[in-house]
């Protein structure tokens, strides 16, 4: 009878570790589930930044586009001008060159 009750013993033991490792498999599996989600959370937020950054680099290269853009009209304006007055004052010199040209050919 003594056998049968350690024999009993044994075998609800080993039944109750049967049990704890399926019940420590599961936790793994929900550990391993949680985990995994934690880091697909994790990447989506990085994702998100990624993008904000992305959109607040393409705001500030937008702005410094429209500065250059900008720059470049004002140089252009600039160059035509000083082009117009260095034409007008050649223009204005011409008959000046071309009276003094006359005289040295009517000189010699």
């Amino acid at each position: 009878m003594r056998e049968e009750k350690v024999k009993d013993v044994i075998s609800y033991i080993h039944e109750k570790e049967k049990e704890l490792e399926a019940q420590i498999e599961k936790e793994k599996i929900n550990i391993e589930i949680i985990f995994n989600k934690k880091i697909e959370e994790f990447l989506l937020k990085q994702e998100e930044k990624r993008q904000e950054y992305l959109r607040e680099i393409k705001g500030i290269e937008k702005v410094r586009k429209e500065e250059i853009e900008r720059k470049i009209a004002e140089i252009a304006k600039e160059y035509d001008l000083k082009l117009k007055q260095h034409k007008e004052k050649l223009e204005g010199n011409l008959p000046k060159a071309l009276d003094f040209l006359f005289q040295k050919l009517l000189e010699g």
